[in-house]
């Protein structure tokens, strides 16, 4: 009681810091579960590491003539198996 005659907004603060860092929380944590979507040509070389966790081959995933796909332990990589056709 004291408190809300002395400061009546600091119960309005931690509510807001509450929501605030709960919604960050939900970005930053979706944000990880999405990964990174490759596919098609890689044109260059290209390394992938753990700290990209996990990369989704979402279509057809070429690597060109001299170039070198790296691939450092402990790196996950999902692969979506294309639809069987007849």
């Amino acid at each position: 009681m004291l408190n809300k005659m002395i400061n009546p907004d600091l119960s309005e603060k931690k509510v807001f810091l509450s929501i605030f860092f709960i919604f960050l929380f939900f970005i930053l944590h979706s944000s990880f579960l999405i990964g990174i979507e490759v596919g098609g040509h890689l044109t260059e070389d290209t390394t992938w590491g753990p700290e990209n966790n996990p990369y989704l081959v979402t279509e057809n995933l070429y690597v060109d003539d001299d170039v070198t796909l790296t691939i450092l332990p402990g790196t996950e990589i999902k692969i979506n198996a294309a639809p069987l056709t007849n």
